[in-house]
Order: structure tokens, then sequence, then C-alpha cells
């Protein structure tokens, strides 16, 4: 009888309270209209910074951009976007964090074919910010999965440039599986095997975060089921956090386009070339 009374104790501590589908910040524009940037920072303790601020800065050939500042919510996700047509992969997105203790930052290059980036944001110093809605979920108590489901097709141009996805339209079935093999589905219901869905929106962005009663150790991955595909994302242990920008027909994104050589280069390339085919003539002197 204790042994029981010990499980169902367990069960009752992870049975999660109230996993709802986070809303995610309005944008205003297409999936070939935006480029999204979506993240989460936390201090020097391993605490989310707590509605504070993040700044992005988009560095591309030929654009001009104002940084973006980008609030934070109780829990350090943030969520912002460009409003940017042409994504030139010779780009790129930084963010930061700036504090008395220092500044925590992080750059990577922009992505064409999902049109977002995800970011883990660490700064130096420790923060003790309050978050002012009524008694939100312990920081511990908590496992996100973030991401962007598209749809490769052949490369179409909707009047605001080329791209070779759509997104993905629907819903997702999502499962949260620990390390020891325990498995949530939304909201409440531990050891299904089919999860109730979950709907993407209009740019194929999804968030989702499961509630418990109490903190545990987030150490696993996030199911995500699209269609007839199936992706496990690795749950970060520290940031609480999966990100899952996945394209769901199995074709993947596109091969980069070749780097042209430059004109001096092209021309030795052809010489070498034209040298080596001449080599090869019969009966020519070697």
């Amino acid at each position: 009888m204790r042994r029981l009374a010990a499980a169902l104790a367990l069960l009752a501590l992870l049975a999660p309270l109230a996993a709802a589908q986070e809303r995610i910040n309005p944008i205003q524009g297409a999936y070939g209209e935006v480029y999204v940037i979506a993240g989460r920072a936390l201090d020097a303790d391993g605490n989310p910074i707590v509605r504070g601020t993040v700044t992005a800065s988009l560095d591309s050939p030929g654009v001009q951009a104002t940084p973006l500042s980008i609030g934070t919510d109780c829990y350090g996700t943030f969520f912002g976007y460009y409003t940017l047509h042409a994504v030139n992969p010779k780009g790129s997105i930084t963010v930061a964090i700036k504090g008395p203790d220092g500044e925590g930052s992080q750059s990577k290059g922009l992505d064409p074919f999902f049109r977002r980036s995800d970011f883990l944001l660490r700064y130096p110093g420790h923060t003790q910010g309050a978050c002012p809605d009524a008694q939100p979920t312990p920081w511990g108590s908590r496992a996100t999965v973030s991401g962007r489901l598209l749809e490769r097709v052949p490369s179409y141009d909707p009047g605001t440039g080329s791209l070779d996805a759509r997104p993905f339209q629907g819903y997702v079935r999502l499962a949260l599986v620990l390390k020891d093999g325990s498995r949530f589905c939304p909201p409440s219901q531990q050891g299904a095997t089919l999860c109730e869905p979950i709907p993407v929106d209009e740019r194929g962005d999804f968030r989702y975060s499961w509630t418990f009663n109490d903190a545990f150790n987030a150490t696993g991955h996030v199911e995500v089921v699209a269609g007839n595909r199936t992706f496990n994302e690795t749950l970060d242990p520290v940031y609480r956090i999966a990100w899952a920008d996945e394209e769901t027909t199995g074709q993947g994104p596109p091969a980069p386009a070749p780097t042209p050589l430059p004109p001096v280069l092209a021309l030795a390339a052809v010489a070498v070339a034209a040298f080596a085919a001449r080599r090869l003539l019969p009966g020519h002197p070697r």
C-alpha cells in the first residue's frame, strides 16, 4: 500500500496543470514577407530573464534596418520579426542582452528557407526580475517546444521573391518524452499513444509548454508528428526548450547555390581544364 501511495504521489507530481498552447506575438505578414527571430534568454544562474529586453540587429547586404527591441516574458522567451522579402544567406542576425554585469550575444546566418532563426541567449550577470503575472508557473516545472513547419515545393514567386516552401497547414501532435520514458500528451494525458492535435499558424509556427506541479529534470525530447512524419527534437535541459524547425515532405531545404568564382579564377580554371584536355589528345607530344 505504501508503494502504491508513493507511486500515486509521483504521478500527481508529474501531472500537467494547465498545458495550453501559448499565443505567439502577433505578426503582420505572410511567410514570404517576414523574418522571425525567436529565442530564450537566461542569466548566469540559469534563471529566465523576466520582462527584459533583447536587441536584435540585422546585417544583410543592401539592407538598412534599425535594431529591434524585443521583450521577454516570464520565462525568458522572446519573439519578434523583421519585414523582409529577399533573404540573403550572406546576411546575419545578432541578438544581445546588456546589463550592469556585461553583455551576452549570439549571431546566426540568415536562413532563406525557414526564414526564421532560433537563439539561446545567456546574460553573464544575475537577475532578480519579478513577473507581474498572477501566480506564474515556476520556471523549473515547465518544458517548451517551439518551431516552424514547412513543405518543400517547386520554386514559385508570390510577388515578394522566389520561395521554395509553403507553411505546413493543419495540426501537429506533440508529446513530451522524458529520459525515464514518461510520455505526456497535451494537455494532461500521460502515456497516450495518440496526442490531441495542436494548430499551427499561417506561417507554420507553433509553440507549446507543458506545466507540472513541481520542478522536474528537463532531460529528454519532444515528439512532433506532422502529417505522416515524426520528428524527435532534443530538449535542452538548461533552457528547457526544444526547437522544431522542420521540412515535412522529406525533401529537406534546397542545396545552397554554388558561389561563383571571381573572373580571374574562373579564367584560370578554364585554362587548366583546356590544358588537361589538350594533353589527352591522341598523338599530342608529351
